[in-house]
């Protein structure tokens, strides 16, 4: 390379103290070495060796000392208002939010950072000695069919509107269509129609929309219909859907890529095409586990076993108890 590597003593005796080495890898450039034989040398890489060599020859020596990182450190806070992020601590058992709050309408500057501080330091902090209780993980299902129906609307691709019905316990789709205004009478209409079919259920669970809560208070139409037929209408927590999952689940296996058969013939092919495939192992496993009849009734929704979505068809299996 038209260079000499210099490896000898004075490589094996340099301290690796990174001060002394910044000082060092600048003196050996300024007198002329080159950069590669600084770095074998020094074992470091080029890009430090250029990070250091820039800061030297912007700021000079001083740019080769230690920086300070990250955010720099307040003032020294007064005894005093330490005493009374203690006191208030104590008094009324506030946290570090409310203390910084009501200390700054007095006209005191403290940080909820820094009062936390000032509690633990003293003490006063009550860490926890349990988990947090988690919300959405217990799982529910209904013993019997007809005893909760879940619905639910969900805005499709094409800009109209499905809403759908599933009973909780076989998650058998009772009703689903798609309109293009999502109100509560299309909810009503279509719970009509779904009753006359297969019974009323004894419960019907729902989220807190519009359709099926009013937002200003009151019943909702909704409501009174499901009175009306001897349904109790409940509705799910602000902000977990988690509730109604299992009628959510359906409407994201919708928007998964299936496949449409149009009659039974056809359904029978295909399982006879994918007989090593995850869905005929499905339908004879649920088959031979319930030892129960299967039949397929028409009714353009989506086929389910259990709680696994397999594709969507015209028609639907039905589990007959």
């Amino acid at each position: 390379m038209g260079y000499t590597l210099y490896i000898g003593r004075e490589l094996t005796c340099l301290d690796r103290d990174v001060d002394k080495l910044k000082h060092w890898i600048v003196k050996k450039r300024l007198e002329g070495q080159p950069v590669t034989a600084i770095c074998i040398q020094s074992r470091i890489s080029r890009k430090t060796f250029y990070y250091w060599w820039n800061r030297y020859q912007a700021e000079g020596w001083r740019g080769l000392e230690e920086k300070q990182r990250g955010r720099p450190c307040g003032p020294e806070l007064d005894f005093s208002l330490k005493e009374k992020v203690i006191k208030l601590r104590k008094r009324y058992g506030w946290g570090p939010n409310k203390i910084a709050g009501h200390l700054g309408h007095k006209g005191f500057t403290i940080d909820h950072h820094r009062a936390y501080e000032i509690i633990c330091e003293a003490g006063l902090n009550h860490p926890i000695t349990e988990p947090r209780k988690t919300w959405g993980t217990k799982r529910f299902q209904r013993d019997h069919c007809n005893s909760l129906w879940q619905a639910d609307f969900k805005l499709c691709s094409d800009d109209f509107w499905m809403i759908s019905y599933q009973d909780d316990h076989s998650r058998f789709i009772t009703g689903s269509v798609k309109i293009w205004s999502p109100t509560g009478e299309n909810a009503i209409l279509l719970l009509e129609k779904a009753v006359r079919r297969y019974g009323v259920p004894e419960q019907i669970l729902t989220d807190q929309g519009t359709q099926f809560k009013p937002a200003r208070g009151g019943t909702s139409e909704f409501a009174k219909h499901c009175s009306e037929l001897g349904i109790q209408h409940i509705t799910a927590s602000v902000r977990r859907p988690t509730t109604t999952g299992k009628i959510e689940a359906f409407h994201k296996a919708l928007r998964s890529g299936v496949t449409f058969v149009q009659s039974t013939l056809e359904f029978h092919t295909l399982l006879q095409l994918h007989k090593t495939s995850r869905i005929a192992k499905l339908f004879n496993s649920c088959r031979n586990i319930l030892q129960r009849s299967v039949t397929l009734f028409w009714d353009r929704t989506v086929l389910y076993f259990g709680s696994v979505f397999v594709f969507n068809v015209s028609s639907i299996l039905c589990i007959k108890t």
